[in-house]
């Protein structure tokens, strides 16, 4: 099975967006494309390779590796493949999502799932508040898909699903 790994070289200051880290985007693109993929960082946005050591070939299997605690939006939309992370991820992880699996090996922010359409996100640890919820001023949360916690969540998970 083909696979691309990203590891994260040392956890961020500031939060980082990381929508673009998804398998519907990065299995169209070579790996110099990946490397050179723009993420915001503060007020800046910066190339993915300044944050990540890219290795592996362009798959809808992403690996990633390191304490994503600061990075946002992870799997953002996600339609197809599947994310396994080991460690933490940050707010936002899967927000959208309507296909594939997200594995998560450690701890999720808040707004895991976040209007979620399909797909599944597994966490093997604890997970923040408002998972699987609805965004402010929507009618919708969850509504297709699942979302399995095997630790802890916050408050208001699946609020309006």
């Amino acid at each position: 099975m083909n696979k691309l790994r990203l590891t994260l070289k040392e956890s961020p200051a500031l939060p980082l967006e990381g929508e673009l880290i998804c398998p519907d985007i990065m299995k169209t693109l070579s790996l110099e494309e990946i490397e050179k993929l723009p993420l915001l960082y503060g007020n800046k946005t910066y190339p993915l390779a300044d944050f990540f050591l890219v290795e592996g070939e362009p798959a809808e299997n992403l690996e990633l590796i390191g304490d994503y605690a600061r990075v946002k939006r992870l799997g953002e939309k996600m339609t197809c493949g599947t994310i396994t992370i080991h460690g933490d991820v940050g707010m936002h992880t899967g927000n959208g999502m309507s296909g594939g699996l997200l594995e998560i090996k450690g701890n999720a922010g808040d707004w895991l799932g976040g209007e979620m359409k399909g797909g599944t996100i597994h966490v093997r640890g604890n997970a923040g508040d408002c998972v699987g919820g609805a965004y402010r001023g929507s009618t919708k949360g969850l509504n297709n898909g699942a979302i399995v916690i095997d630790g802890n969540c916050g408050h208001m998970a699946g609020e309006l699903m």
